[in-house]
């Protein structure tokens, strides 16, 4: 679930995800499901989970500030930085917010996200 400062919501109901066990790093499987919006996390199926002290190829981690399943950054990044209002510019030249590329844009930070791993 998405809430923008507008108040406007959208549901997605589509992540499964494999439970990682101490010898390996989460990667995220996409299959099925259904939503009223572009399935932007699809761009990000198949990927593991990064972090700062676990980087992917590009530093994404780093520069975006947030742990998140990369693929040359990302099109929906949902445990991005708060940014209070909506729009925001990026400090370091990455976008950074809760961003949802194909509502709202890189640029919008949402108010409020949600999402639900399934095994």
């Amino acid at each position: 679930m998405h809430t923008s400062w507008n108040y406007e919501c959208c549901l997605i109901k589509k992540v499964q995800n494999e439970i990682p066990t101490p010898h390996f790093i989460c990667r995220l499987v996409i299959s099925g499901g259904s939503g009223d919006l572009t399935d932007d996390m699809s761009f990000s199926n198949g990927r593991y989970f990064y972090t700062y002290d676990y980087k992917d190829q590009y530093d994404c981690s780093v520069h975006m500030k947030a742990g998140w399943w990369y693929n040359y950054c990302a099109y929906a990044l949902l445990n991005g930085h708060y940014y209070h209002g909506g729009p925001y510019t990026p400090s370091a030249g990455y976008y950074d917010g809760i961003y949802w590329k194909d509502w709202g844009g890189f640029d919008y930070s949402f108010k409020f996200v949600s999402m639900t791993i399934y095994q």
